[in-house]
């Protein structure tokens, strides 16, 4: 009987893109070289290497967490596929929205709790239909599945999460752009985002949360209301802020 293992499937995913990687195998072989001439670079590269491959093999989908800031810098130049943030994206059935069961999905929740990473739940022939759909028919159809919100929606969400990303929007009269940033970023940064210049001759920045602009109703009621906060370029950019920016031409 055939019995369906998460644990190795995944396992197995991983060391077919860590073996099929071309840098990879060619970086071991230089290593290699020149660790038989005592090269104590080439050693201490062959050393990380090998230890990533033995992680990999033992089943540890987050081994990249386990290396230090040199090693990760050595490792950073191959890119490897499986060095990278993982999410889980399961494709299920309307029926498990409305029934809640479906023993695939609760052994990659297993393995997602035990891994310390990410389930998705998406129903991707419900997604596509409701695609076709305007918005508020679309809001409407998913009503009908109340423990179901748009899976597309949670993905980019937990995508965000995961890669520790915030948005941030800048407007004008005629547009409004959304930014995305690393959490934590300066406003000084976020300026250099947006235009090289507005870095290079950053003077202020003046902002407020989007929820609280909608609020306002206009940047300059909100302005008035005294809403809109002057903030340096040492400012922490936050999650929803609408920034603009004053600088020196």
């Amino acid at each position: 009987m055939y019995e369906y293992s998460v644990d190795r499937r995944i396992s197995s995913k991983n060391r077919r893109n860590l073996y099929t990687h071309l840098l990879f195998e060619k970086r071991i072989k230089e290593c290699k070289t020149g660790a038989k001439n005592s090269d104590k670079s080439f050693i201490n590269e062959l050393n990380v290497f090998e230890k990533i491959r033995n992680e990999i093999e033992a089943g540890n989908i987050n081994w990249a967490d386990k290396l230090s800031v040199d090693e990760k810098g050595m490792v950073g130049q191959l890119c490897l596929l499986t060095a990278k943030k993982q999410i889980f994206v399961a494709n299920i059935d309307e029926m498990t929205i409305v029934c809640g069961k479906n023993s695939y999905l609760d052994s990659l929740k297993k393995y997602a709790l035990e891994k310390n990473l990410m389930v998705v739940e998406v129903c991707a022939k419900l997604e596509s239909e409701i695609r076709s759909l305007p918005r508020d028919e679309a809001e409407q159809y998913l009503s009908g599945y109340t423990t179901y919100k748009s899976g597309i929606n949670d993905l980019v969400n937990t995508g965000y999460t995961v890669l520790d990303l915030i948005t941030f929007y800048t407007c004008n009269s005629n547009e409004a752009k959304a930014w995305s940033a690393k959490n934590g970023t300066s406003a000084k940064k976020a300026a250099g985002m947006v235009h090289t210049d507005f870095e290079k001759g950053f003077i202020t920045a003046e902002v407020i949360n989007a929820n609280e602009l909608i609020k306002c109703g206009s940047y300059h009621a909100a302005k008035e209301r005294g809403a809109v906060k002057l903030e340096g370029k040492q400012y922490i950019v936050r999650q929803n802020d609408v920034i603009l920016f004053r600088f020196n031409r």
